[in-house]
């Protein structure tokens, strides 16, 4: 009989430890949701800069962009 009450707390115990995450990941949501767009990111701060320069400098990015790729070829090949 032990076993059968050892399962029925284990079940309890599953059971509770699922309702506190279901509860966790709720708040997370509505935490999300609520809060409004915070301010740009660095890296979305570094993308637009990037996209910037690439656009003023084209020739040059795709340059440096086969340089950077030739190397990296260069290194996985060893």
């Amino acid at each position: 009989m032990q076993a059968q009450d050892a399962t029925g707390q284990d079940h309890r115990a599953l059971e509770d430890r699922l309702g506190a995450f279901k509860d966790g990941v709720g708040k997370l949501i509505d935490r999300i949701v609520r809060e409004p767009a915070a301010a740009p990111s660095r890296l979305k701060a570094f993308t637009g800069k990037a996209t910037e320069t690439i656009k003023a400098y084209p020739l040059a990015a795709a340059a440096c962009a086969l340089g950077l790729g030739y190397l990296v070829a260069r290194i996985v090949r060893r």
